[in-house]
């Protein structure tokens, strides 16, 4: 039951059938470079709805938004997934700490790039132990 126009002021049910075909959300296939293409099917999620007796069906293809940011700027929160960076570029003692600290768990994790000799600490860190 879904109101017809509320700006009208026409408050009556509406009954009604959508119907979706196969090519209303497409199949994406993403290349990811080294780690190989993968394909991202559409969803299928069934639900009953408690005012009627109804079966509802949303149809959706889970892409996520995702953006980078710099290690500075990520002090201070916590993510699920993150691909981290720990190559030749890393500048500053203590630097990828933070940056794997940031991660919930290992299973959200992915390193890019590892040079071990850019893996440093503050000189009064090591003191201090």
């Amino acid at each position: 039951m879904v109101p017809l126009d509320i700006l009208q002021k026409s408050y009556g049910p509406a009954f009604g059938r959508a119907q979706m075909y196969d090519t209303d959300i497409p199949t994406v296939r993403i290349d990811f470079g080294k780690d190989g293409a993968h394909l991202f099917n559409p969803r299928l999620c069934s639900f009953l709805q408690n005012i009627v007796t109804a079966l509802a069906e949303r149809r959706m293809l889970q892409l996520y938004y995702v953006g980078r940011c710099t290690v500075h700027k990520m002090q201070g929160s916590t993510v699920d997934h993150a691909v981290v960076y720990l190559g030749s570029k890393l500048f500053a003692a203590g630097q990828a700490y933070v940056a794997l600290s940031r991660v919930k768990s290992l299973e959200g994790l992915l390193i890019e790039e590892l040079d071990c000799s850019k893996l440093t600490a503050n000189d009064l860190a090591t003191m201090m132990r």
